[in-house]
C-alpha cells in the first residue's frame, strides 16, 4: 500500500510544471512546517533538535516564518522555537566573557595561532577560552527539515528510476517537464542497470534538447527588430534553464514566469 502511495504522489508531481521530485519535495516541507508549528514547538525532544543544530537551515527558516505568519498570523509559535536555540548561544557566550582576559583580546602572533589550531584538534584541555567557545558554538545536528527531506527524496528518486517497469508512472513521467539536474544524478545513481540508465538519461536529453531550442530561440528573437512574438515555453526558457541546474525556485513570485511546460 505505501508503494502504491507513492507512485500515485509521484504521477500527480509529474502532472505539475517542472521537477515532480521538487514538486513532492516543496510539499513535504509545507507538511512537515505546519506539523511542527500546530503540534511540536512545545516537545521538548524537538527543541533539543532545533537546539543543536542551531534552529533551521535558512530556506527552511524563512520558510518556517511565512508559515507561521500566513496560517498563524503570529511569531508566537517560532519564538518557542528560536527562545531554546537563542538561550542556547546566549549561555555559551557569557561564559567566554566570564572567562575573558586583557591577553585575549590582543591579536595572537602567528606561533599562538599554529598552537591554537593545534589544541583544537587535539581537544586539548587547555583551550583558551575562545577555542572553547569556537568549539561549543559548533553545529552538532543538521537542520531537521533538511534530513526529514532527505529521507523522503531517496524513496521517490528510486521509484522513479524504477519507474520504467510501470507503465502508467512512466507514461506520467515521460509526459512531465523532467527531473532537475541534481534530481536526475540522484535518479541516476539509484537505477538498477544500465538499461534503467539509458532509458532515464535518453528521456532527459529530450527534455533537455527542447528546453534548450527554446532557450535559443528566445535569444535569437531578441536581437532582431522584427522578431516575431515569443512563444510563452521561450519567454520561460531562461528561467526553466535556472530550474533545470538548480531545482525549482520556493519563492512564489519566482514561479510566476517560470511555470510554463516545454
Amino acid at each position: 500500500m505505501e508503494m502504491d502511495i507513492v507512485k500515485a504522489s509521484l504521477r500527480a508531481a509529474c502532472e505539475q510544471p517542472g521537477c515532480p521530485i521538487c514538486r513532492l519535495g516543496q510539499q513535504a516541507e509545507a507538511a512537515y512546517l505546519q506539523t511542527l508549528l500546530a503540534d511540536y514547538v512545545n516537545d521538548e525532544l524537538t527543541r533539543w533538535e532545533v537546539v543543536h543544530s542551531q534552529g533551521l537551515c535558512a530556506d527552511h527558516a524563512w520558510l518556517l516564518q511565512a508559515s507561521a505568519q500566513r496560517d498563524w498570523e503570529s511569531g508566537d509559535k517560532p519564538s518557542i522555537l528560536s527562545e531554546s536555540a537563542a538561550l542556547f548561544v546566549q549561555e555559551r557566550l557569557a561564559a567566554f566573557l566570564s572567562r575573558h582576559r586583557a591577553s585575549d583580546g590582543a591579536p595572537l602572533s602567528p606561533l599562538r595561532r599554529r598552537a591554537r589550531r593545534g589544541r583544537l584538534e587535539r581537544k586539548s584541555p587547555f583551550a583558551s577560552p575562545l577555542e572553547r567557545l569556537l568549539t561549543a558554538l559548533e553545529r552538532r545536528a543538521a537542520c531537521p527539515v533538511c534530513e526529514a527531506l532527505q529521507g523522503k527524496e531517496a524513496l521517490w528518486v528510486g521509484k522513479l528510476a524504477a519507474g520504467s517497469s510501470d507503465p502508467s508512472l512512466w507514461a506520467a513521467f515521460v509526459a512531465s517537464d523532467g527531473l532537475c539536474l541534481p534530481h536526475l544524478k540522484a535518479a541516476l545513481a539509484c537505477c538498477a542497470d544500465e538499461d534503467a540508465a539509458w532509458r532515464l538519461a535518453q528521456m532527459a536529453e529530450a527534455k533537455l534538447s527542447a528546453l534548450l531550442a527554446h532557450l535559443q530561440a528566445a535569444m535569437e528573437k531578441r536581437q532582431w527588430a522584427g522578431a516575431p512574438p515569443m512563444l510563452p515555453a521561450e519567454e520561460a526558457a531562461w528561467i526553466r534553464m535556472i530550474a533545470f541546474f538548480a531545482g525549482e525556485a520556493r519563492h512564489r513570485l519566482a514561479h510566476v514566469a517560470g511555470e510554463h511546460r516545454l
